[in-house]
């Protein structure tokens, strides 16, 4: 009877120890109820903050894009007056590469691979002696243009998402674009497609500043007035009219 109420003790600490240990494991980690409540407003949390970074990513690839286009078309103004040319859709991107130390790839096409446009206004006109009028591109002469530039105007396009509905070039939808409200899709048919105003970036770029209008005196009576531009050689013209010429106002 010793040796078994001896048994009996001992088999009641084994099954102590046992049920203590049972106890830790039941009650250490997480159940997997509380996993899916807790994955569960993650995915909330998700759901509630995505759009809004994606709206901080857009607006930083639009602030981007406003700051680029603006570089782009001081570069272009800078490239006009030093070299006395006006590019059109066939020369634009080199000119401005040239000058803010970009690639042509990178001109033509912003941060998120989508293509930019360069777009002409359709009556910008401008006039060599011995021509006919032209749109550009233009190279001044010794004589400049005969006729004062009619709308000056150019224009870069960019978008942040959908490809742009315009080709580079002249454009007869180019006063709806320039006068179009920031955030705002023109009103034009062609751009009917385009969903969102505030993907389209426009870079406006008036030239009339550009063009002085040079003015000479006949004070012996010749009917004839010398001049040079930027100390290249002289250039003989009748007093008929005054001619605009293009050229930087601080050489002058």
């Amino acid at each position: 009877m010793k040796n078994i109420n001896v048994s009996d003790q001992h088999l009641r600490v084994r099954t102590g120890v046992t049920s203590s240990r049972e106890t830790r494991q039941g009650t250490s980690g997480f159940t997997l109820i509380e996993m899916i409540g807790i994955l569960a407003v993650i995915a909330i949390l998700a759901v509630a903050l995505i759009p809004i970074f994606i709206k901080q990513m857009d607006q930083i690839a639009a602030d981007k894009e406003t700051r680029q286009l603006k570089a782009f078309a001081d570069g272009l103004r800078q490239q006009i007056v030093k070299t006395k040319f006006i590019p059109d859709e066939t020369s634009w991107d080199t000119m401005i590469a040239s000058n803010v130390g970009l690639s042509i790839a990178q001109v033509r096409t912003n941060g998120r691979r989508v293509g930019r446009a360069f777009l002409i206004d359709p009556n910008f006109v401008l006039k060599r002696s011995g021509e006919s009028p032209s749109k550009p591109p233009y190279s001044q002469n010794a004589g400049g243009s005969i006729i004062y530039p009619t709308s000056p105007r150019l224009m870069i396009l960019s978008s942040l998402a959908q490809p742009l509905p315009v080709s580079n070039g002249v454009n007869t939808a180019f006063d709806a674009i320039w006068n179009s409200d920031e955030g705002k899709v023109p009103a034009d048919s062609a751009w009917n497609s385009f969903q969102k105003g505030e993907d389209l970036k426009i870079q406006r770029i008036h030239l009339a500043d550009l063009f002085v209008e040079l003015d000479l005196n006949d004070r012996d009576g010749s009917g004839l007035g010398s001049y040079s531009i930027d100390g290249n050689s002289s250039s003989t013209l009748q007093f008929t009219r005054s001619w605009p010429v293009l050229f930087d106002r601080r050489k002058y």
